[in-house]
């Protein structure tokens, strides 16, 4: 029997012995029993302490008395070497020397501290963990998902105009010309005829549906403004409710239907049905667009257009509640979509969102979802096979499987049918219409001052060309552009004007000699500048900003040909379409919120009201300077009239009503002819609702 020495070197108790060792106490126990572990015991009554010495279990470990394979035959481990659970409680100091009793008491305590055992275990986790995310990575890659559209039917076939499409899985609602108006109208998800919801408006397009189905919340305008009213409508009739001064560009319903989101310019707000209460919830330095909400009403989606280019990138709010009443987050999807065309991007049950995007020549509809790696906090944009082309709106009902799309046609081929456009003219002195330069796509005319010339766009191809005012000797002025419009001759007519927009870059006015050259850039600028006229002298051009309302920084400007410098003309904020006169002293303009003519006395520097109630967006003066004409596109009597500068008299040229009531619409703009004929341009540009089936693989 060792004497029992005191101190440092002695182990009292199991618990610490098995620490020393850095085993499990089964373990230790049964080394003792079948190994010969050195322990030593105190006699006396039943129970007895146990004891050893740190030098006595040193040697024994060095002497080798057990394998490897121990660790394995124990029972307190599992076959694959993890510790099996076992209950965390604490060992008391002093044990029992009963086998029965010491086993009970270590299921009911173990502590586990062996550093061969912890390396163990964070190896096999770590390579647990590897293989898990590895699999995730090869599925992703071997077996990436996809959304397939498997089948597209057509629901209308009117040739009529469609914007705006809402649907509750059982009727579409969408927006449609009918003469000069856009009216609210309804149809069955499986085809039929198409319903008008009566309403007073003279324009309207629906941009959400109430959960019950039974309202609609729709855009109102009159004419050309991008910022619209926002009312609420009961599909079954009755009397719309408008959503207090709200001016926007979109807006949705929250799930549970209290409250509005809206587009507003710059920013996204909140606020009640009635309009009264609303809410700034996030300003941005581009203009959010094409709001969504998730059917759980936690999150918000939405698309950012940059100013210098049709490219979106897709964003998404979260909010700490249903009330939405304090934004928790803001985080971008990680996605960007070129020339994003649609008006609407939906969100489906599963997350998900599909939209609209790409080039003319490489359209698809996306479908946006959440990549599978749960690490990821990424978006993939998963672009399907092609159905549809010109894509207007999108609309889902996630419960049939079914994508809904105004388009211009379906299949890959372009149907020209939707974009085909006639020049039109009407002899003021003759009253008799005849069309215009036959078979030739043009638009934007403008006569050189003799009459001799003109300058125009053929819309195909974006291409500018001269040529005699009877169409004879026409000539292309080379220029590379993603759009070109609205060239303007100078005063002598050797120069000509016009506003081009080059990739990622936004609006410009560009000038070229008629005689031939390169055109230049006449501002380095970086404000989207619309249509250029001349002064009479050739040294200035005037313009009006375009695409400028979202941000309203709509404004009038000078431009100084000789240096590229602009000045903003004093008091012009909020106008556009900018006009010189031949006599140079006078710029016309118009206030496209307020529908008025607005004219600049260049001598003494002050703005007056001329008329108001005008819906388009272009100006023309007459030859001696004392008419302004205008036109009135939209509404129950459209036609293009004339003001005068003398005593603001509007007088009628061109009643339209015949041609609005025919397939197609009279877009905007329109030219004065040198003997006083108008010319205006009737567009073709009719679309459809299709109905595309979809899986997703």
């Amino acid at each position: 029997m060792s004497t029992l020495i005191p101190g440092k070197d002695r182990l009292d108790g199991w618990k610490a012995i098995s620490d020393h060792l850095g085993w499990h106490v089964r373990t230790v126990m049964r080394w003792e029993q079948h190994r010969g572990l050195p322990i030593h015991r105190v006699p006396g009554g039943q129970r007895h302490a146990v004891f050893a010495f740190r030098q006595e279990l040193d040697d024994w470990l060095k002497d080798g008395h057990f394998g490897n394979k121990e660790l394995f035959e124990t029972p307190e481990y599992l076959p694959n070497g993890i510790p099996f659970p076992h209950s965390t409680s604490a060992i008391p100091e002093t044990e029992t020397t009963s086998p029965i009793a010491t086993t009970a008491s270590s299921q009911s305590s173990p502590h586990i501290r062996g550093r061969i055992n912890r390396r163990m275990v964070i190896w096999i986790a770590v390579c647990f963990v590897s293989v898990l995310l590895g699999g995730f990575a090869l599925r992703s890659l071997m077996f990436p998902a996809t959304v397939h559209f498997t089948d597209v039917v057509q629901l209308t076939n009117d040739g009529a105009y469609k914007d705006g499409l809402v649907t509750d899985g059982r009727t579409l609602y969408f927006g449609e010309r009918q003469q000069s108006r856009i009216v609210l109208a309804s149809l069955s998800v499986e085809g039929g005829p198409i319903r008008t919801i009566p309403t007073p408006f003279v324009q309207a397009a629906p941009t959400d549906l109430s959960l019950n189905g039974a309202k609609l919340l729709a855009f109102v305008w009159e004419g050309i403004e991008s910022e619209r009213a926002l009312w609420i409508v009961p599909v079954a009739g009755g009397l719309p409710q408008k959503v207090g001064d709200v001016r926007c560009h979109a807006a949705a319903w929250s799930p549970d239907g209290r409250r509005i989101a809206f587009a507003a310019q710059n920013a996204i707000y909140l606020t009640d049905d009635n309009g009264t209460s609303i809410q700034q919830i996030q300003a941005f330095s581009e203009t959010p667009e094409f709001l969504a909400w998730s059917p759980d009403g936690l999150r918000l989606r939405f698309s950012l257009r940059k100013k210098t280019s049709p490219t979106f990138s897709i964003w998404e709010l979260s909010f700490s509640d249903q009330a939405a009443t304090q934004v928790t987050s803001l985080v971008p999807l990680h996605v960007e979509i070129r020339n994003f065309s649609a008006n609407s991007m939906t969100f489906d049950a599963s997350g998900g969102s599909f939209l609209a995007g790409g080039d003319s020549e490489n359209e698809r509809i996306y479908f946006l979802r959440k990549f599978i790696e749960p690490w990821s906090s990424r978006f993939d944009t998963l672009a399907t096979n092609a159905k549809v082309r010109h894509v207007y709106s999108l609309a889902l009902d996630y419960a049939s499987r079914r994508v809904f799309a105004i388009a211009g046609s379906a299949g890959l081929q372009k149907s020209m049918e939707t974009e085909r456009s006639d020049l039109l003219l009407f002899n003021v002195k003759s009253g008799e219409f005849r069309p215009f330069f036959p078979g030739i796509f043009a638009r934007d005319l403008d006569f050189s001052r003799d009459g001799k010339s003109i300058a125009y766009v053929r819309a195909p191809d974006q291409s500018l060309w001269i040529s005699r005012s009877d169409g004879s000797g026409a000539r292309q002025i080379p220029f590379s552009a993603t759009y070109l419009e609205l060239p303007r001759w100078s005063a002598d007519g050797k120069w000509l004007a016009f506003m081009a927009q080059l990739p990622d870059q936004p609006w410009h006015i560009f000038i070229v000699p008629v005689g031939g050259g390169k055109p230049r850039e006449a501002s380095a600028g970086t404000d989207n500048q619309g249509a250029p006229t001349w002064s009479p002298d050739g040294k200035w051009i005037v313009y009006g900003n375009v695409e400028c309302q979202e941000e309203d920084t709509c404004a009038i400007h000078k431009l100084e040909l000789a240096t590229g410098r602009t000045y903003t003309i004093p008091g012009s904020e909020g106008l556009g379409t900018a006009r010189w006169s031949p006599n140079g002293r006078f710029i016309g303009a118009i206030n496209p919120v307020l529908h008025e003519i607005q004219v600049f006395d260049v001598t003494t520097e002050t703005w007056r009201k001329l008329a108001d109630g005008i819906n388009g967006n272009d100006l023309s003066w007459s030859p001696d300077s004392q008419y302004l004409y205008a036109s009135r596109p939209a509404g129950d009597q459209p036609e293009i009239l004339r003001v005068s500068l003398q005593n603001a008299k509007l007088e009628t040229v061109v009643d339209l009503r015949s041609f609005t009531a025919e397939t197609g619409h009279i877009n905007t703009w329109f030219a004065l002819a040198p003997d006083g004929s108008i010319i205006f341009l009737r567009e073709i540009n009719g679309n459809e609702i299709y109905s595309l089936s979809y899986s997703e693989r």
